[in-house]
């Protein structure tokens, strides 16, 4: 996995989202039940951690490896200079 990973922060980032991602999964359900919204530099590391181009969007699920989400989680790039993410069970709503 480091071979992937650029550096010690990518790394702590990304494994920190895997666990946010795997706690807010439902029971019975799997991550694709949970959406994460994050900013864009925390989707920048995330991309990074993965070995995305920084400018990837996330997609709908289409299967591995062709889907760009957090750990498979519905993903929302917000537009704001803050650094955080938050994954939660169900569907994002404006």
């Amino acid at each position: 996995m480091n071979a992937i990973l650029s550096n010690e922060l990518d790394q702590s980032i990304f494994l920190a989202l895997i666990r946010q991602v795997t706690q807010a999964v439902p029971d019975g359900q799997s991550e694709t039940s949970v959406t994460t919204v994050v900013s864009r530099p925390m989707w920048h590391a995330w991309c990074r951690g993965t070995g995305m181009g920084e400018n990837s969007e996330p997609t709908a699920w289409i299967g591995n490896p062709n889907t760009q989400r957090i750990y498979g989680s519905e993903t929302v790039v917000v537009e704001s200079e803050k650094f955080f993410a938050i994954s939660f069970a169900g569907k994002y709503r404006v």
